[in-house]
This record gives C-alpha cells, sequence and structure tokens, in this order.
C-alpha cells in the first residue's frame, strides 16, 4: 500500500503509524505463509518418505516380525501427526492474521472518513473567521471615517467660532445668537 498523492498533500501521523502497522502485518502474513508452506513441503517429504517406508514394509515383512514393523509404523504415523498438527496450527494463524489486516483495514477507512470530517469542520472554521475578520476590517474602517467626519466638524466648528469671535471683536453691535433672529432682521 502506498499514500495516494492526490487524496491527501502530506500524510497525518496517524494515517503513517497505520501505513506502518498495516506494512508490518504484510511481513508477518508473507513470512507465516513462508513457514506454512515450508511445512507443507515437509509434510509432503514425509509422505514421501511414508511411501518409502511403507514399501520397505512390504518388502521387510518377510524378514521382520509384525511387532517391530509396527513400531516403525506408528513412529512415522506420530511424526505425520505432528507435522499434521503443526500445518493446522500455521493455517490457523494465517486465518487470525488475515482477520487482523480487515479489522486494520476497517479502522483506517473509518479514521479517513473521520479526517475528512475533521477537515471540512476545519474549513467551516476557517470561513467563519475569515468573514469575521473581514466584518471587523469594514466596522474599523466605518469607525476611523466617523472618527475623522468628528475630527474635521470640531475643526470647522473651531474655525467657526473663531471666526465668530472676529467678528465680535470688529462689531461693537451685539451679534444675534438666534441664526433665525438674524436672518428676520434681514
Amino acid at each position: 500500500m502506498g499514500i495516494d498523492p492526490i487524496a491527501s498533500a502530506a500524510p497525518t501521523t496517524q494515517e503513517l503509524n497505520q501505513l506502518i502497522l498495516i506494512e508490518a502485518l504484510n511481513e508477518r502474513l508473507k513470512s507465516t505463509e513462508a513457514d506454512l508452506r515450508s511445512a507443507e513441503e515437509r509434510v509432503k517429504i514425509q509422505n514421501d518418505k511414508i511411501l518409502k517406508f511403507e514399501a520397505e514394509n512390504v518388502r521387510l515383512k518377510m524378514q521382520r516380525t509384525d511387532a517391530e514393523l509396527s513400531k516403525q509404523v506408528d513412529g512415522l504415523r506420530i511424526e505425520v501427526g505432528k507435522k499434521d498438527r503443526e500445518l493446522v496450527d500455521l493455517r490457523r494463524r494465517i486465518s487470525s492474521l488475515q482477520e487482523n489486516e480487515a479489522l486494520i483495514l476497517r479502522r483506517a477507512s473509518t479514521a479517513e472518513e473521520k479526517i475528512k470530517t475533521v477537515q471540512h469542520t476545519m474549513e467551516t472554521i476557517q470561513k467563519g473567521r475569515d468573514a469575521a475578520y473581514a466584518e471587523t476590517e469594514r466596522h474599523d474602517r466605518d469607525r476611523l471615517d466617523a472618527v475623522r467626519q468628528m475630527v474635521a466638524a470640531q475643526d470647522r466648528a473651531q474655525k467657526a467660532e473663531a471666526r465668530l469671535a472676529e467678528l465680535e471683536k470688529r462689531n461693537t453691535k451685539p451679534i444675534a445668537k438666534d441664526h433665525n433672529a438674524l436672518r428676520m432682521k434681514k
């Protein structure tokens, strides 16, 4: 198994650990399968030996007693039985490793789905944060514009007050404070 460069740009530590675990299990499975093949070959060799011994047994029946022959056959059967049990145990181990591999693959699939969900959530959070930042920037610009307008209005008011004070100094007549009253006089 390898990492699909299209699916994700950089695998996570969890994904790498899962891949390492899967590779280790694959190596153990290959080793067990090699052991199984070796055991099967040994059983075949033992079976071949049994056939040879049985042929030899037929030949030696004329020369040996039945007790001697049965002892040899029993010994060979015990050996074959041991090899058969070993073969069964190896098959069980392979079956167990295959079940473990299937379980690991299901867990890896579930983890990939969870990663996609987390990535989607992170994208949503980022979009929300970007929108909030843009809104904050807009409010800051509006506030700065309002402050500029207020400062400009204060400057105009100061200039108007200074101009009014200057005009009051020139005129000895009191100036009406109410502009409507001033318009009516004109």
